[in-house]
């Protein structure tokens, strides 16, 4: 019962990722946020799969690197220190992705 629980898990998981990442690149040539839903199905993806675990720190090490290049690190900083509301936000879709994890967790 529990590998079957698991493997739908995975197929979810994998549905939902794949989804919002192909909506992502359709977004790329039509009105949307497209990068930020590919990002987005990518974090999806990570949560069950070591791959996009991977790409995620590469994309997130790539875009450090381009805003230290830049200078553009001291600016989403200051950017997070005067819109507290933001950095909030921020911690609280981590907090809720994180207890939304922890209960799918719990069926192991």
């Amino acid at each position: 019962m529990r590998d079957m629980l698991k493997f739908a898990r995975r197929v979810i998981v994998l549905v939902v990722g794949v989804t919002v990442v192909l909506t992502g690149v359709v977004m790329l040539v039509t009105p949307g946020p497209g990068w930020g839903a590919i990002f987005a199905g990518l974090a999806i993806l990570a949560t069950e799969y070591a791959w996009a675990r991977r790409w995620l720190r590469a994309i997130r090490a790539t875009a450090e690197k381009g805003a230290d290049k830049l200078g553009l690190r001291p600016f989403f900083e200051e950017f997070s220190k005067r819109h507290r509301w933001f950095r909030v936000l921020v911690d609280a879709a981590v907090r809720v992705a994180g207890r939304v994890r922890s209960l799918f967790r719990r069926g192991k």
